[in-house]
């Protein structure tokens, strides 16, 4: 019996992206306890952002992220 290539094809892309969905989870999570460890980012406070960014006159970046 002969192996279609598109069939393997198919097989690894499929094995692949399950493998790099879990990668990603972790590395999104780890992302966030790294971020919200460090005292230089404000994370999830965008309040205290805006407060510290008026108090220094600095700019503000804000990120919004939607990982599903």
């Amino acid at each position: 019996m002969r192996k279609s290539p598109l069939a393997a094809a198919l097989l690894f892309t499929a094995l692949a992206s399950t493998a790099l969905a879990q990668d990603r989870d972790t590395k999104v999570r780890n992302d966030r306890q790294a971020i919200a460890a460090d005292d230089s980012w404000i994370y999830n406070d965008l309040a205290r952002g805006v407060k510290l960014a008026r108090d220094e006159k600095k700019p503000l970046l804000v990120v919004i992220r939607c990982i599903p």
